[in-house]
């Protein structure tokens, strides 16, 4: 394989302040008046968010040929996306309902896949694929037979009995790569 160059300064800096950005979801968690300990939430989510962009950032600086740098900065844009199920408006708690169990997901991508950011053996493939198709395809099913509440903007069917058991079946299924 060529050598890659290293991204430009400016492509760093880019996606470096996009976090930043993201990482300011922390005010939808305090204005939220439905969670319990909003703060706590904010700073978690904050800490999960900024540590694996800007980690990911200097691991794709010092290793452009190697995919675990864009993978860490992926996981940390998508726990961006799962955050904003905290917001109280319809738009961005569904994109973020849509997205909640990306990121663990996604943290096992990046275990498995580490130092290489490559997936090598069929099980490690096999468990992963699973873990995307649980927590998109599953998800999805549910939030359009009307799972996740009223901010629920994909419902195309109220078939509450059903949402939860898929629902169920998701939690079920998605015990194995938590």
């Amino acid at each position: 394989m060529p050598a890659r160059a290293p991204p430009r300064p400016l492509v760093l800096l880019a996606i470096a302040l996009a976090g930043c950005a993201a990482a300011c979801t922390v005010a939808l968690a305090l204005s939220n008046d439905h969670l319990a300990q909003p703060g706590v939430r904010g700073a978690l989510l904050v800490w999960t968010v900024l540590s694996y962009i800007l980690a990911g950032l200097v691991a794709w600086w010092r290793r452009p040929n190697c995919r675990f740098g864009l993978l860490m900065v992926a996981a940390g844009f998508t726990s961006f996306l799962s955050g904003l199920q905290s917001a109280n408006l319809a738009l961005p708690y569904t994109l973020g309902a849509a997205s909640d169990l990306l990121p663990p997901v996604l943290f096992l991508h990046v275990f498995l896949a580490f130092p290489t950011g490559r997936l090598d053996g069929w099980f490690e493939r096999a468990l992963v694929v699973g873990g995307y198709v649980v927590a998109v395809g599953l998800r999805l099913g549910a939030m359009t037979l009307g799972g996740f509440g009223t901010g629920n903007l994909l419902e195309l069917a109220s078939k509450p009995d059903a949402a939860s058991l898929v629902q169920r079946v998701q939690l079920v299924a998605s015990s194995s790569w938590r």
